[in-house]
C-alpha cells in the first residue's frame, strides 16, 4: 500500500461543524493506519485546531498515551505554546513527550515556557536566538541547540512557508498528491 497518508484540512478550518466532521475521519484513519503497527510519523500542524475542542481533546489523549506503543511518532506544531497548555489534552500531552523542538520567539509568554519545562538559562536563549534558523531540543532536564537553515530546500521551502499557495505554478496543486515532485 501507499506508504503516505496525507490530509489537508485547510480549507474547512473556519467552519466548526465541517471541521469537526474531518477531523473524526482523519483521525479514524490514523487510527487504522496505526492499528497495523507500520513505522508511522504522524504530524499535526496548528495543533490548535485538534486540541481546542473537547471531542479533539479526547482524541489526543488516547493518541499520546496509546500511539507509542503501536511504532507511532507524534509530532505536534503550534505557535503559541498556550494553545496546547489550555487544552484538556495539555497533561496527556506534556507526560507523553519526550523530545520537545522549540523555535526562538521574542514574544513568546514566560509562564507558558515554564509550564513545558524551561529553565532560566533555556529561556533566555530561546528569546536571544531570535532570528536566527536554530531550534532548542529538550529531552528531559537536558537541552542542546539544532542549526535548522532549511534553504538548502530550495523552492520546496515555500510548501513549509504558511502561504496560501497560490504562489506555486499549478494552480491546483491540493488537488494533486504528487505536487512536492514536481515543484522546481
Amino acid at each position: 500500500g501507499d506508504r503516505h497518508l496525507v490530509f489537508d484540512i485547510s480549507e474547512v478550518l473556519d467552519d466548526e461543524l465541517v471541521r469537526l466532521a474531518w477531523i473524526s475521519y482523519v483521525m479514524r484513519q490514523i487510527e487504522r493506519r496505526c492499528a497495523t503497527k507500520i513505522p508511522t510519523v504522524f504530524v499535526i500542524d496548528e495543533a490548535w485546531v485538534i486540541a481546542g475542542n473537547p471531542y479533539g481533546a479526547g482524541i489526543l489523549i488516547n493518541a499520546y498515551t496509546t500511539y507509542r506503543k503501536l511504532n507511532v511518532m507524534m509530532m505536534m506544531m503550534t505557535q503559541i505554546p498556550d494553545h496546547l497548555l489550555s487544552s484538556a489534552a495539555s497533561k496527556s500531552i506534556l507526560e507523553n513527550t519526550s523530545t520537545q523542538l522549540l523555535c526562538p520567539s521574542r514574544s513568546g509568554n514566560e509562564a507558558d515556557y515554564r509550564a513545558i519545562g524551561l529553565n532560566d538559562s533555556e529561556l533566555g536563549a530561546l528569546r536571544a536566538h531570535f532570528g536566527d534558523r536554530v531550534m532548542l531540543m529538550k529531552k528531559g532536564d537536558e537541552s542542546v541547540w539544532l542549526d535548522v537553515d532549511v534553504g538548502a530546500l530550495g523552492p520546496l521551502l515555500r510548501v513549509l512557508s504558511g502561504s496560501d499557495g497560490k504562489s506555486f505554478p499549478d494552480p491546483d496543486w491540493r488537488q494533486n498528491p504528487n505536487f512536492w515532485k514536481e515543484i522546481t
